[in-house]
């Protein structure tokens, strides 16, 4: 899991430009990023194991729903193990 940053770009209101344009307004976001996948004995990714990755702009509520729901579905219950790999970011 882990973020980066995108831009997001919102339309101004009003008159457009002479090139028939809206200005726009274009803020910093920081989209919460995870990827999940299956390892192997050795702890090494497998090759061709289950792979999902996904992400959102909410926050780490958001993330986490998600998160939990793509585990479930791809039945992770079962698992002998889970490991959770960050950066050390808050």
């Amino acid at each position: 899991m882990d973020g980066g940053r995108v831009l997001i770009r919102t339309n101004k209101r009003g008159r457009k430009t002479a090139k028939g344009y809206h200005t726009y307004v274009a803020d910093w976001r920081e989209p919460k990023l995870f990827i999940i996948y299956e390892l192997d004995a050795e702890g090494r990714k497998m090759r061709k194991g289950l792979e999902r990755c996904d992400g959102t702009i909410g926050g780490p509520e958001d993330i986490t729903r998600l998160l939990v729901a793509e585990l479930r579905a791809m039945g992770a219950q079962d698992a002998k193990s889970i490991t959770f790999l960050g950066d050390g970011a808050k």
